[in-house]
């Protein structure tokens, strides 16, 4: 599920650049993907005050998160185990975090999401000083090595030197590969060296190794004159790695502009001009295909404009069913949720003209992603309610379901809505024999109240103690499924009665309820 995913990635990534609703609008629940694609700034960890070996690995937290993109409000989940300093610690954390502000129907919306903040040892500080060697600045290169587990960390490295030159190497899962050299204003290289030598960077020890392979490991290297230094971080801040050295490998990717490459933004066609790239070319075309996988809608359009021909061999098996880069670009724009280049890119005969199996899996990819806009174009130019996945779900279940992203329009209750109408099986089952009603599980009570107006039995998951009752955190919820006659007597997967589980989820008003009509 995305969530334990969010944790077990904050807890391997922590020093990369990631509730209750805020205000009178809803608040829209974010995925993981998006939380991540809409991260400015913000810490991932926090120190344990002291090692004791009994801290929990991560502090679970909901979030809402304001039209701004700014942190409003932090609450401990349910299934915190933190307390006093270090849950504060974690809570102050989050609100500084910042992101884009989140949009849906072209609208900032306040949102809400379950974030992991990582739990690590007290720094290893060094053990005696030791002078950074006494060089002037263009004598100085300093060189960030990244790499780890292949399709879930960029693989590059990046050097700069002193007088402003810049060596990107980008090797793997990153949005723009190859080599491209640069420069950067000398001021800001001197500025970076002085940084590392602020640090004490030659006292630091040569590797922070937590044990066991590291998902990701980042050397920085300073050679300055005839001296070199190398300092090694696997997972090193869950050995105790101090603080100093997580900053400046963020330093080094902000005075070189690492983002332009890894991920996008704002200046990356601009810098690809300056390389002399060539924006007609097939390579122009797969990058296309890979922005709309890893980066910003602007970046894609962008290269649309600048002429990336769309007629352009389709990526090897990428869906293996496209029959050009045109193909493969909207079904990246559907299963990405990008409403915008959807719409650029969406063409009905072209739609039609797919195999019925293609044209069905745009489909379940759209009401993955909750847009009712792409679902009802592409039902329209023939895709079918009776798509089922490779697991055995259908449009509805995938509507429901927990995901990664969600698009830009995405609206659940009007697309459970439009499905419904559409004659989408409220009975049916996934691969797990699970309904819609239980993948909705804590998604809103509206959704819950509109899927059992549609006959949704309340009990489904009886036999396995997976029914909506005893899968939900959700007090709301548990009060409609109640109503709607929710058998009392069925014990949780772990054998408690209902009267505990509530008594654990700090439910009052159901344990009141219990308490009234056993």
């Amino acid at each position: 599920m995305p969530r334990l995913f969010c944790l077990a990635m904050l807890l391997f990534a922590a020093s990369w650049p990631s509730a209750a609703g805020a205000g009178p609008a809803r608040a829209e629940p974010i995925p993981y993907e998006e939380l991540e694609r809409h991260r400015i700034a913000g810490e991932r960890h926090v120190r344990a005050p002291e090692a004791t070996g009994s801290e929990p690995r991560a502090i679970e937290l909901d979030i809402a998160v304001d039209e701004t993109g700014r942190v409003v409000a932090v609450e401990p989940s349910r299934r915190n185990p933190a307390s006093g300093r270090l849950l504060a610690d974690a809570r102050a954390t989050v609100l500084g975090w910042r992101f884009r502000p989140f949009e849906r129907g072209g609208r900032a919306v306040p949102a809400s999401a379950r974030v992991g903040v990582a739990v690590f040892p007290p720094e290893r500080m060094p053990a005696r000083p030791v002078a950074f060697p006494d060089v002037p600045a263009e004598a100085v290169t300093i060189r960030l090595d990244r790499s780890g587990f292949g399709g879930v960390f960029p693989a590059y490295s990046v050097a700069v030197r002193g007088d402003g030159r810049v060596t990107f190497d980008g090797r793997a899962d990153l949005l723009v590969a190859g080599v491209f050299e640069y420069r950067i204003p000398a001021a800001a290289a001197a500025a970076l060296v002085d940084r590392f030598r602020a640090a004490g960077f030659w006292s630091l020890e040569p590797a922070y190794r937590a044990g066991g392979e590291a998902p990701l490991e980042q050397a920085l290297t300073v050679t300055a004159g005839a001296e070199t230094r190398t300092v090694l971080d696997a997972s090193g801040l869950q050995a105790g790695m101090p603080e100093a050295v997580h900053r400046l490998q963020r330093a080094v990717d902000e005075a070189a502009d690492s983002e332009r490459w890894v991920r996008g933004n704002e200046r990356t066609l601009d810098a690809l001009a300056a390389q002399r790239f060539d924006f007609r070319s097939d390579a122009a075309a797969l990058l296309l295909v890979e922005a709309i996988e890893r980066s910003q809608d602007a970046i894609a359009l962008g290269l649309i404009e600048r002429g990336a021909p769309l007629s352009a061999p389709a990526p090897p098996c990428h869906g293996c069913w496209e029959r050009d880069v045109h193909d493969a670009a909207l079904a990246a724009a559907i299963r990405h949720g990008r409403r915008a280049l959807f719409d650029r890119l969406a063409d009905d005969a072209r739609i039609r003209r797919m195999p019925d199996f293609a044209r069905d899996d745009l489909l379940l990819a759209a009401a993955s992603v909750r847009s009712p806009a792409m679902v009802e174009r592409l039902l329209a130019a023939g895709a079918s309610m009776a798509a089922t996945t490779y697991g055995g779900g259908g449009v509805l279940l995938e509507a429901t379901d927990d995901h990664w992203e969600a698009a830009s329009d995405a609206d659940q209750i009007a697309l459970v809505r439009l499905l419904l109408a559409r004659g989408a099986d409220v009975h049916a089952r996934d691969g797990i024999g699970w309904t819609a009603l239980q993948h909705g599980y804590d998604d809103s009570p509206e959704l819950v109240r509109l899927l059992l107006a549609a006959g949704a039995d309340i009990d489904a998951g009886a036999p396995d103690r997976t029914p909506l009752l005893y899968l939900t955190e959700d007090e709301e919820i548990a009060l409609i499924a109640l109503e709607a006659g929710a058998d009392r007597t069925l014990r949780d997967p772990r054998g408690r009665t209902l009267a505990e589980f509530a008594r654990s989820y700090g439910w009052t008003r159901v344990e009141a309820q219990l308490a009234a009509s056993p």
